[in-house]
């Protein structure tokens, strides 16, 4: 049996972002400073790929431009990616203003212009925006633990509550395996669980989930 000391911790929790744009220069730029932020990126230059990646790995977010050269926009990519997962954040590059409405209807969605980018502060208030799970905890346990999750770990979370497996967790999100076991080792470093056998971590995050999100008994 072991214990994760908080600094452990916080190097073991990484929020994860796929990073979209025909321009390599842009990605790079993107991914090089995400990453000395603390997030882990993969990074596609056109919708067919980044979609692949996105189904192989299940990022918290997707950064898209709207305009991804030959075949489908960002647009396009982001309505396919949130059909599949409607629990991921997205933030589309572009110089268009959104309507008031467009936001309300979108609350996954944030808009910024290219030109906002090369401040990485502003990029990641964006990811923050539509990664935060905006939920209040209730319950017996602190109210910062289930908001340390992203919505995609948080929607994980609650399917394990109901008692799927990881393979079932992956047919049912349409990801890889591999995605929803990365998500679960995600999901205990953020609950401070620690690892031991007879896999009570799981049983422990689907009470922690059940308290925090007001289930009676603790239950799922």
């Amino acid at each position: 049996m072991w214990m994760l000391d908080n600094d452990q911790m916080d190097q073991n929790f990484v929020r994860t972002v796929l990073l979209v744009d025909d321009e390599p220069i842009i990605t790079t730029l993107l991914a090089e400073r995400l990453d000395a932020s603390g997030f882990k990126t993969f990074v596609a230059h056109d919708a067919l790929s980044a979609k692949q990646i996105a189904q192989k790995n299940d990022p918290d977010a997707v950064v898209a431009d709207l305009d991804l050269g030959e075949g489908p926009s960002g647009t396009e990519l982001i309505a396919a990616l949130a059909a599949i997962n409607p629990a991921m954040g997205f933030v589309l590059l572009t110089n268009y203003t959104p309507t008031a409405s467009e936001l309300k209807s979108a609350p996954n969605l944030r808009y910024l212009s290219k030109r906002e980018i090369h401040n990485i502060n502003t990029v990641v208030e964006a990811l923050d925006s539509v990664m935060s799970t905006g939920r209040q905890v209730t319950g017996e346990i602190k109210p910062s633990v289930l908001s340390k999750l992203t919505k995609g770990q948080l929607a994980v979370l609650a399917l394990m509550a109901r008692g799927l497996n990881n393979q079932e967790i992956a047919l049912e999100r349409k990801v890889g395996l591999r995605a929803v076991e990365q998500s679960v080792h995600r999901i205990y470093m953020a609950l401070e669980l620690h690892k031991n056998s007879g896999g009570s971590n799981r049983v422990a995050a689907a009470r922690i989930y059940s308290l925090g999100m007001g289930l009676r008994g603790g239950k799922p």
